[in-house]
């Protein structure tokens, strides 16, 4: 598989989970590590040895301290990355893996191994900057070459398109937050020297939580199928049903659900950083409003690739690499050599012009009807004037 991706132009990064195994708390099943020495392998509790320390909401967190632990991760993704051609790692619950005495350290030898080695250090190594333990959430913290997952750009970008735009909201996140999660989020990556917007992985969805399309179909989450009362996931989303909890066929609903996504897509794409994007959020995947499908091996999570056939808007959406006339003259003036042109980059490929009506605007209102519109002029105008 990796090899094919490769001959078709695709690097692989592969999701590593080192920070938790699958024998969960002292109660739970010995299966592997608790068998070998479960004293070496699980941290544990300071003043009750007895008890397992969690900061993984797994009932158990693998002990990174210890030197054979660290060995034996290092040594992992060493076979992946040179006996498959693993291109590079996301790093689960990154801050886990990554604590002193209880503590997070970007100084962590778990770290120090991963960027000095002459192989993994060269890798794309990218962070999930939290964990469930005291002080969890480090997002910027882990310096180079680390990229990290960036849920203060997610949690804006969500705040500023759907959830402050709702009749009664607060005026929430304000423009000056938004320009700097455009703009890399220097706040939280140009923190040394090095290191820049490109260490930002932007997103607005995952594979934990609400898919887009179901950002702007439910207000809450709908875990009963997970089996746990809807207890489980997180109540915190950030979204809005725009009128209808759940699919709608109101015309008037849908038209600003595909509003809200395309500014959210739109977002994610324009901000200087890495972007990257949920499989299925570019053809409107639903997980029908649950936000916690991890144990779900069924139509909730499996995709429909019929939507290549069937979409054509979406297939067009997609198409950004190719130019229209519209966009030559109002959005990439300077940056396309002639009209219906490409780059050399993308020379090889066929060119076939996106209609003009394809390219929506971007607009986003309060409560009493103010905010901005980008017209076609590619202006953002203050729309208070346009309220009525």
């Amino acid at each position: 598989m990796v090899r094919a991706l490769h001959e078709a132009g695709f690097e692989v990064i592969m999701d590593v989970v080192y920070n938790h195994t699958c024998e969960g708390g002292v109660e739970g099943p010995t299966t592997c590590w608790r068998g070998l020495d479960a004293l070496l392998y699980y941290r544990r509790q300071k003043g009750n040895i007895g008890r397992l320390e969690d900061t993984t909401g797994c009932g158990n967190t693998f002990d990174f301290t210890n030197t054979h632990v660290v060995t034996f991760a290092v040594d992992s993704l060493r076979y992946w990355a040179k006996r498959i051609g693993i291109d590079g790692f996301r790093f689960d619950l990154g801050v886990s893996l990554a604590r002193l005495d209880g503590d997070f350290t970007k100084h962590h030898p778990f770290l120090y191994a991963l960027r000095s080695d002459l192989l993994l250090g060269n890798l794309k190594l990218i962070m999930e900057p939290w964990d469930l333990g005291p002080q969890g959430w480090r997002t910027g913290g882990f310096g180079m070459p680390f990229s990290e997952w960036n849920d203060r750009f997610r949690d804006t970008v969500r705040r500023f398109w759907i959830t402050d735009t709702q009749p009664g909201a607060p005026s929430g996140i304000g423009m000056q937050e938004m320009a700097t999660r455009l703009c890399g989020s220097s706040d939280l990556f140009a923190t040394e020297p090095g290191r820049g917007c490109v260490s930002s992985i932007n997103y607005v969805s995952c594979h934990d939580g609400f898919t887009l399309t179901d950002l702007t179909r439910y207000a809450v989450k709908h875990n009963e199928a997970n089996g746990e009362n809807n207890i489980d996931g997180s109540n915190v989303n950030h979204s809005a049903n725009f009128g209808v909890e759940g699919p709608s066929d109101d015309p008037a609903i849908i038209r600003k659900r595909e509003q809200a996504a395309m500014n959210m897509l739109g977002t994610l794409m324009l901000s200087l950083g890495t972007p990257m994007m949920l499989a299925g959020d570019e053809f409107g995947n639903s997980q029908s409003g649950n936000n916690n499908a991890y144990a779900q091996d069924n139509d909730i999570t499996w995709l429909n690739w019929d939507w290549m056939y069937q979409t054509r808007k979406t297939m067009q959406m997609h198409r950004l690499d190719t130019v229209s006339p519209t966009a030559v003259d109002t959005q990439v003036a300077g940056t396309v050599p002639s009209r219906g042109v490409l780059h050399a980059a993308h020379a090889a490929r066929p060119v076939q012009a996106v209609e003009p009506r394809a390219m929506v605007s971007a607009r986003r209102h309060h409560a009493d009807g103010s905010g901005l519109v980008r017209h076609d002029d590619t202006q953002l105008r203050d729309a208070t004037a346009l309220a009525g």
